[in-house]
């Protein structure tokens, strides 16, 4: 749970100043975010939506090639360059030219995790996936990981007020889907700075 202050900043005021940055483009609009955030008993629940706005969380994107000597694969993989403890994104493919946008943005998570760090959770994820679909009777597995670009990901918060506490939840603006306690918390934390 956050004070008023998190309420302040959801509505513009103390908060930071603005930054261009390149992001995917959302496929979630504020509108849909909004229809989301009060459906069902939401509000019942957590009490009043008092704020929606836009935050975007940076990513690296890692190209994997990897082959067992039989078979080849070939995927994306995004990890978060704040704490590198959200689960990594796959993407079929690198987002193209019309898939991003440059945004002039002020709530913007600031990169903590190096790109060596987020490598090497990239390849962590990667082995630990390759092993876990049965093929961990293999004796090798060459994995190539290369970094694609650094993007940032479009999410929707949704401040709630109930006895002039803030409780927070979060739409993935690519997925559309709500997102867990690890970005809230993450959330939260850039809030309360």
């Amino acid at each position: 749970m956050l004070t008023g202050a998190a309420l302040a900043t959801a509505r513009g005021t103390d908060s930071p100043a603005n930054m261009l940055i390149t992001s995917v483009k959302p496929k979630i609009t504020r509108e849909q975010a909004v229809a989301k955030f009060r459906a069902g008993l939401s509000e019942l629940r957590r009490g009043r939506l008092r704020a929606v706005t836009e935050f975007y969380v940076p990513y690296r994107f890692f190209q994997l090639n990897w082959s067992d000597g039989r078979r080849a694969a070939e995927t994306f993989l995004a990890a978060d360059a704040v704490t590198g403890r959200l689960d990594p994104i796959e993407f079929d493919q690198l987002p193209a030219d019309g898939e991003m946008v440059s945004v002039d943005a002020r709530m913007i998570a600031e990169e903590c995790v190096s790109e060596e760090e987020a490598h090497g959770l990239i390849r962590e994820r990667m082995m630990r996936s390759v092993f876990t679909k049965g093929f961990f009777k293999l004796t090798s597995v060459d994995v190539e990981i290369n970094l694609a670009a650094s993007l940032h990901i479009p999410y929707w918060i949704g401040v709630y007020e109930r006895q002039e506490r803030a409780h927070l939840e979060i739409i993935n603006g690519l997925q559309g889907r709500f997102e867990g306690a690890k970005l809230r918390e993450m959330v939260a934390e850039w809030f309360q700075q």
